[in-house]
């Protein structure tokens, strides 16, 4: 039986980051198109823009949960939310406009996938476990593995609330960009 060693973030090059990124948002987009395909015919619909739930609620919320999340890393232990230093890896190997661009097409695909297919075919429960698990470095850590969960409720909840991809595609986005920033800096500062 062969043992899987962890891998060391450190060790890894800019592009073995790089390949592992977009090759695990290849492998999503991939199942999302094909999913929409199969079935959600209508997927052109679900993005319908509309100021309030895009701006308001989905920008809005976006930025408060990050708020939150940096808040919550000053009250709990850092071990608690340590992925082991892969996101701080990742953010790292990406420029600051390479960031923004990546993160546009994490939460395209990402709630294209959860949201647009799993959710609209097997439900919000389902979805929202699945986003969860899929950030499969998190299982260990409960804390944040639960945060996956509950945000991932949250984005199925906005998405079903407004009837539009675009509110959960540009909440997870100022998320992951914010805290991605976050990351960077705390990186600099070091």
């Amino acid at each position: 039986m062969i043992k899987r060693q962890p891998i060391d973030p450190r060790q890894l090059t800019d592009r073995d980051v790089f390949v592992s990124f977009y090759g695990s948002q290849l492998f999503l987009l991939i199942v999302a198109i094909a999913g929409s395909l199969f079935f959600v015919p209508q997927m052109r619909s679900l993005f319908s823009f509309s100021f309030f739930d895009v701006v308001i609620l989905g920008a809005g919320s976006g930025v408060v949960i990050a708020l939150l999340e940096v808040a919550l890393e000053r009250l709990v232990p850092e071990t608690w939310l340590d992925d082991g230093g892969i996101n701080r890896r990742v953010f790292q190997a990406f420029s600051y406009k390479h960031m923004v661009l990546a993160l546009i097409l994490v939460a395209f695909i990402e709630e294209m996938l959860f949201r647009g297919v799993i959710q609209t075919c097997w439900g919000l429960v389902m979805a929202s476990f699945i986003f969860a698990f899929v950030h499969i470095r998190y299982l260990k850590k409960p804390l944040m593995f639960l945060m996956a969960l509950l945000l991932g409720f949250y984005l199925g909840w906005l998405y079903k609330y407004t009837g539009s991809l675009l509110p959960s595609i540009t909440t997870h986005f100022i998320i992951d960009v914010l805290l991605g920033f976050v990351l960077k800096k705390q990186r600099r500062v070091r």
